[in-house]
């Protein structure tokens, strides 16, 4: 078969279905199919993968005839015989030191399952997949891998593809896809066998070299599809009684004479065939009624969870219904597809669509739960702060939902309550933390409080020096004792400690010995060297001929120290 060949019968199908498929769209029933018989004509563009060939580098055509049998609105089998035309197999190969060539034709047989994925009611189209077993065979393949063409050599493979599948009407079809096969050995297409013949990587010009054992065949294309069902159709009703034969006048109309009651009713018929008032004779057999085939669910949508008294809305599809019956599992049924649930629980849902074929049925669970807001703090706080020591403050928060409050004051002690009263033994800044725990779950909010001894704002005497000197004195010692005691109570205070000394005694260095002097007795009291900070301005900014030779410690928050 030439490549021009295929190629016209790809455009002769194309140009079939784009004629038919206006009238047949008009037609179609929006129905899933049923069980049929069919058969399927298509051409497509062809390619062959492997070796040195590629699928689209050099491609060719192909024609298939498909027959199967649709056995469910999901799952159809079928035998397909496929013919292509590749020119890249015609190009020859490096064999042995020699350039061997063959035909381009391509032959298989196929074996498939084919299943629609989306085959239901109110669809006249389903993409699909497909999946299969392939026998193929090419030409020219006896003379390379034989030499003295000993036989046809066969090659196996699976098939697999995909596509889309539309129904015009009832019988015809269009069908759209894509399809591959493995075939091994790879000397069944190309007449080269990488096991049988050494393998040369660098081929002559115009040849191509055979190093792998296998190859895949492809084919893109469209085809027309025409289906036969496998259901006996309807037959027509009995004909009824013939008409009375036509009067004139007054005369009455004549009837026919009734049978003995101990006798069946018969007709009388004549030579010719036809009763005694001249209307043909019924057949004497009972036409056979037709047997609808049982529905088929094939979807059933349903809302996963509910509140109490909230009402839900529930759908199902299927191949034919005739009516819907719903099971809503609460000792409640009905043909309305909506209902609302009373009390919490977890039910089963089953919708029931019936034919004169039969009847089938699908389940799906609800849960029903009452909806419980969150447990939730939308503000909380500590009054006042900065509060005196000794002075009780209050807790106060706002909450929803919460069956248990706790508190944590942030210096050791809890409460349980809201509001709650509570007084710090020591100044400093605390982290208030409140807990709100409810069937919403927990929240948590953080406020601080900062607690202030007032006696920690007495000012401090400054510290003296003898000229030039940086030794304390007893009266320095008693000064900075004082300060040491100050800090010890009240945790949120911190020293500033600036030393000064005249230009002539040494100046700014002297200053800030003197300073770090104060800073060291300090620490060995027991204070923190993180809440002291030294300086020594001096003689560059201070000159006091009364008191020239001091330290001064000035007391401030810690905050930003």
């Amino acid at each position: 078969m030439s490549a021009s060949l295929s190629a016209r019968a790809v455009l002769l199908i194309a140009g079939l279905a784009g004629l038919v498929a206006p009238r047949a769209a008009a037609q179609a029933e929006q129905t899933a199919p049923g069980r049929s018989a069919y058969v399927l004509v298509r051409g497509a563009v062809a390619g062959v993968e492997g070796d040195s060939k590629s699928t689209f580098d050099d491609t060719g055509a192909g024609l298939g005839l498909e027959a199967g049998v649709r056995l469910s609105p999901r799952w159809a089998v079928a035998l397909a015989w496929w013919a292509q035309d590749l020119p890249s197999l015609a190009q020859g190969f490096r064999i042995d030191g020699r350039v061997t060539g063959q035909g381009s034709q391509a032959y298989q047989g196929q074996a498939l399952v084919r299943a629609h994925l989306l085959a239901t009611t109110g669809r006249s189209w389903s993409p699909f997949v497909e999946a299969g077993l392939a026998v193929v065979t090419g030409q020219g393949t006896d003379a390379a891998r034989n030499q003295a063409g000993d036989g046809t050599v066969w090659g196996f493979g699976p098939v697999g593809g995909l596509g889309l599948d539309v129904a015009l009407s009832p019988r015809l079809g269009l069908r759209a896809g894509v399809q591959s096969t493995v075939v091994v050995p790879d000397v069944a297409l190309d007449g080269a066998d990488p096991s049988a013949f050494a393998r040369e990587p660098t081929p002559p010009s115009g040849a191509l070299a055979d190093n792998i054992g296998y190859d895949v065949l492809t084919n893109v294309g469209v085809g027309v599809r025409y289906a036969l069902p496998l259901r006996r159709p309807a037959t027509l009703p009995r004909p009824g009684p013939p008409p009375l034969a036509e009067t004139h006048g007054d005369a009455p109309a004549p009837t026919a004479p009734e049978p003995p009651p101990s006798e069946p009713a018969t007709s009388v018929a004549t030579a010719s065939g036809r009763s005694p008032a001249g209307e043909p004779e019924p057949d004497a057999e009972a036409p056979t009624p037709a047997v609808e085939p049982a529905p088929e669910v094939t979807h059933l949508t349903c809302p996963t969870e509910l509140a109490p008294g909230e009402e839900g809305a529930f759908a199902v599809a299927a191949t034919a219904a005739t009516s819907t019956t719903w099971d809503w599992g609460d000792g409640s049924t009905g043909a309305r597809a909506r209902h609302a649930f009373d009390t919490s629980g977890t039910y089963t849902v089953t919708a029931t669509v019936q034919t004169a074929g039969g009847e089938a049925s699908e389940s799906c669970l609800v849960t029903v739960a009452t909806t419980v807001a969150p447990t939730e703090i939308t503000a909380c706080r500590a009054t006042p702060s900065p509060a005196a020591l000794g002075k009780a403050i209050t807790v106060e928060a706002e909450t929803y939902g919460a069956d248990t409050v706790s508190v944590d004051l942030g210096d050791g002690a809890e409460a349980d309550a809201l509001p709650t009263r509570h007084e710090y033994g020591r100044t400093g800044t605390f982290t208030v933390t409140v807990v709100a725990t409810g069937a919403g779950g927990q929240d948590t909010c953080t406020t601080t409080v900062t607690v202030e001894d007032p006696s920690c704002a007495a000012s401090l005497a400054p510290v003296r020096f003898k000229a030039g000197g940086t030794d304390l004195t007893a009266g320095a010692m008693t000064t900075l004792d004082a300060a040491a005691d100050l800090l010890g109570r009240c945790s949120a205070v911190c020293l500033s400690i600036d030393g000064y000394a005249t230009r002539a005694e040494g100046g700014a260095a002297l200053a800030q010995q003197r300073a770090d002097a104060v800073m060291f007795y300090l620490i060995g009291q027991g204070v923190e060297a993180d809440r002291l900070q030294t300086s020594g301005p001096g003689g560059e900014s201070v000159e006091d001929a009364g008191s020239p030779h001091r330290v001064e410690v000035s007391a401030g928050s810690c905050a930003g120290f």
